[in-house]
């Protein structure tokens, strides 16, 4: 950011992405105006959290899969997080993504290592929530919760989608995300 001359960014993260954006929140406050995330849910990392937070599906397993993703196993991940007829670009993203990279990321936040959510939610810097209400693998109870507890917190949107949300229903994320940047500039 520095380099480009950007003094403030609104950070937007979906799954995965969710959890480097509140990462970059807590390791950068000083450059972050907001955090938007979907498929994420914003939370203490401790063992009991990532439970609450989190249900288990078929394919759990592959989020903490140290090798690659074989073909049939991207094709499956890609489908869980839900892309069930993505097109090959997607699968082959997916099959690229270096297996250390989620066992390294699953395992902080299973083991309480991470600062990061814990700093979001002690924040003043606003998160906005968009999640999809047929999400296999996030507790939606535990996001609507969380947003009454914490007031940087803000459940925007339930889109009728499952963890894709952005793919599903791009017009839905889009406009809560135009509304968010809009209300925190």
């Amino acid at each position: 950011m520095d380099s480009l001359a950007i003094k403030k960014a609104v950070l937007v993260g979906w799954s995965l992405g969710g959890n480097i954006a509140m990462q970059l929140m807590a390791d950068y406050a000083d450059k972050v105006q907001g955090v938007f995330m979907s498929g994420s849910p914003a939370m203490e990392m401790s063992d009991e959290c990532v439970k609450a937070a989190f249900k288990p599906f078929d394919g759990f397993q592959l989020l903490g899969k140290a090798e690659q993703f074989t073909q049939e196993e991207a094709v499956t991940f890609v489908s869980i997080v839900g892309l069930k007829n993505a097109p090959n670009e997607i699968i082959q993203a997916a099959k690229r993504t270096h297996g250390a990279a989620r066992q390294s990321m699953f395992a902080s936040a299973l083991n309480g290592t991470g600062s990061c959510n814990q700093k979001l939610l002690l924040s003043e810097i606003p998160v906005g929530i968009v999640m999809g209400k047929h999400d296999e693998g996030i507790n939606n109870d535990f996001i609507r919760e969380s947003s009454s507890k914490y007031k940087n917190l803000k459940l925007l949107a339930e889109l009728d989608t499952g963890h894709a949300t952005l793919w599903s229903d791009p017009e839905g994320f889009n406009a809560n995300l135009v509304k968010f940047i809009e209300a925190i500039s």
